[in-house]
């Protein structure tokens, strides 16, 4: 069985931080906890879990936070956590079994990283990350924000089902991210196309559109390690700038760009069916939500994958338009097919309810109550 230092670094996370150390703290050997300036009662409800409580004078790198913790950890295999991460009972017991069974010889352990579960327990959004890293490979974290642990593929890398789920905070947008890729910028004159990429992330955040186009397009161009992960979050960023710029061309000409650089992704093609909604496109948008509908689900996703747009969604998008059409043959059909998806799901009964009301209002058509 194999040994794991929890590495962690928090600051004022006195509202998550127990409930995450709780949900892990059997499955571990010990646990380092860096804390980069808190005033607030973090350190007090730490101790409570460890006694290996540092701290570490912020200088606005995460990277470099992450990488003093890493060097506390003393077991074979190093984890990381944010303080608003958990560990559900179901991955709980899925990380016990890992622990017991991982070979020694593998390097790194990626896992899934749910943002946030719906009420069947399924994630609203799930991409992968670096989870568990052999101390002895000496890995480390980079970029001053949005880091990452630095590590080659063509190592003994593993893939795990385990799901690390992201919890929720407060999640005021701050400049605090744009301001330290902005020193970046400041300090070497010019941004590495990841960074650019999470440039035009942050300024989209800010409210800076008309920058954030223009960081965005320099990520097309300077990209070259075609970057699958990236492109299905940028371009959709690019499409909101480009519609709160009411320039609604582009706003289009982004999401069909996307097509040159990954696959059809239904997170893409919905956002085409809506922006047709929105202008009164009815038949189009149905047209892309049949697609997106008949879309084959990735098993090496690109990026993320944002579940409901994967089936739910779109069916009950077309449920709702072909209603609109008078169209109730359809309309039963697609609702239908919503509730063999997520037969709990609260919209449902809403919609079927209002089914009926429209099949009463001809009850001459015996084909609509087959």
């Amino acid at each position: 069985m194999i040994g794991i230092s929890l590495c962690m670094i928090v600051k004022n996370e006195e509202k998550m931080l127990g409930a995450c150390l709780e949900s892990v703290k059997d499955l571990v050997d010990e646990i380092i906890i860096v804390d980069t300036g808190s005033h607030d009662t973090t350190k007090e409800i730490a101790r409570k879990y460890t006694d290996l409580i540092y701290d570490f004078e912020w200088v606005a790198d995460f990277a470099a936070a992450r990488n003093f913790a890493f060097s506390k950890g003393t077991k074979e295999y190093l984890m990381w956590l944010d303080a608003d991460d958990l560990l559900l009972p179901e991955d709980r017991k899925k990380f016990l079994e890992l622990k017991h069974s991982l070979n020694p010889d593998v390097d790194v352990v990626i896992t899934n990283y749910n943002l946030g579960v719906d009420d069947t327990g399924l994630p609203k959004v799930q991409f992968k990350r670096e989870r568990l890293i052999k101390r002895s490979r000496n890995y480390k974290w980079v970029e001053p924000v949005h880091e990452y642990v630095q590590f080659s593929y063509n190592h003994n890398v593993q893939y795990s089902d385990i799901a690390i789920t992201h919890g929720q905070r407060d999640n005021r947008v701050t400049d605090r991210n744009l301001k330290i890729i902005e020193n970046t910028l400041k300090k070497n004159g010019v941004l590495n196309s990841r960074q650019l990429y999470y440039y035009g992330r942050e300024l989209t955040s800010n409210n800076r559109y008309k920058e954030a186009v223009d960081a965005f397009n320099e990520f097309f161009i300077k990209d070259k390690e075609n970057s699958h992960a990236f492109y299905l979050t940028a371009f959709q960023d690019l499409y909101h700038c480009y519609k709160e710029l009411n320039d609604y061309e582009n706003a289009l000409k982004s999401l069909l760009r996307s097509f040159e650089y990954i696959p059809p992704r239904a997170e893409i093609i919905c956002k085409i069916a809506y922006f047709f909604k929105e202008q009164g496109k009815i038949d189009n948008a149905i047209y892309w939500f049949h697609l997106a509908l008949n879309l084959k689900k990735p098993k090496e996703y690109l990026g993320y994958i944002s579940e409901d747009l994967w089936g739910f969604i779109p069916a009950t998008e077309l449920s709702t338009m072909y209603l609109s059409q008078g169209n109730i043959k359809e309309a039963l059909y697609y609702l239908k097919k919503a509730s063999q998806l997520k037969p709990s799901h609260p919209i449902l009964p809403k919609l079927l309810t209002y089914i009926k009301y429209k099949i009463s209002q001809h009850p001459e058509d015996d084909a609509l109550t087959e």
